[in-house]
């Protein structure tokens, strides 16, 4: 078994992970709305069913069970997400019933409690590039928990090659971003590259839900990294999903806590 000192500090490790990538009471339907089956041909026009297809929210939470393994590591807990799109996302991270650490991130600014540590990190949202390798925006943490796509999808191209079949590529200088869609237009993978620092990271969205008046939402997220040497996986299962208000959201620095710098 691995000693306290060593769960600790993976919990941090899995803090930063989750939360820098780096989701008719108005709750999830238990109904599926597509198996997620693949489309091996687009059509033409296929980026602008995508959009059409995003989901739409103003507010959204999600409790999520999740688990991590790495080489060495193998640990399973729960998160809080909540979020307005283009405002916040507030994340709370639990294991064996114990809050472990909270985040709190806007479009200019973020905030991470280590409550094992009693220390906070806070700062520009730009650093936090420092952590996920890439600059990501508040609104593409979003949709990349949603299964959105991370750019406007008209500057994504079609595309084909013997290992993707027909697929939706997007690429700069230094980032390329290649979706395969599902059936009903909703991403079924979403693979990153980075090609500065070797950064490869897959996502698999999976058991996808009708939200009422939102569109369809995966609820099962499973992400693969690897560079540097190293392999990290992280998958996710939506317990709950609302699309309510959010109400009585609390984030608050203890005063005994240090500023980590």
């Amino acid at each position: 078994m691995k000693s306290l000192r060593a769960i600790k500090s993976s919990f941090v490790l899995y803090s930063f992970l989750i939360l820098f990538l780096i989701f008719s009471s108005c709750t999830g339907r238990k109904m599926a709305l597509e198996s997620g089956k693949a489309l091996t041909v687009l059509t033409s026009g296929a980026q602008q069913k995508l959009a059409k297809n995003a989901f739409d929210f103003n507010s959204v939470s999600l409790k999520i069970k999740a688990s991590y393994k790495d080489g060495q590591l193998e640990q399973t807990f729960t998160m809080n997400v909540k979020m307005i799109r283009d405002s916040f996302i507030w994340t709370s991270v639990s294991a064996f019933g114990i809050e472990v650490s909270r985040a709190f991130i806007t479009q200019d600014s973020f905030k991470l409690i280590d409550r094992l540590r009693k220390q906070y990190i806070a700062g520009d949202v730009s650093e936090l590039k420092n952590y996920t390798k890439q600059e990501f925006s508040l609104r593409q943490l979003q949709d990349l928990l949603l299964g959105n796509a991370l750019f406007t999808t008209d500057a994504y191209e079609k595309k084909n090659d013997d290992l993707r079949n027909d697929h939706l590529k997007y690429a700069d200088s230094v980032l390329w971003n290649a979706l395969i869609l599902t059936e009903g237009f909703r991403i079924k993978s979403s693979e990153l590259a980075n090609d500065e620092n070797t950064q490869k990271a897959l996502v698999d969205y999976e058991k996808f839900r009708n939200i009422k008046k939102s569109g369809s939402l995966p609820t099962k997220l499973k992400l693969d990294m690897s560079g540097g040497g190293k392999k990290m996986e992280l998958s996710m299962d939506y317990v709950t999903i609302s699309i309510d208000p959010i109400e009585n959201l609390s984030f608050v620095v203890p005063s005994k806590y240090a500023k980590r710098m």
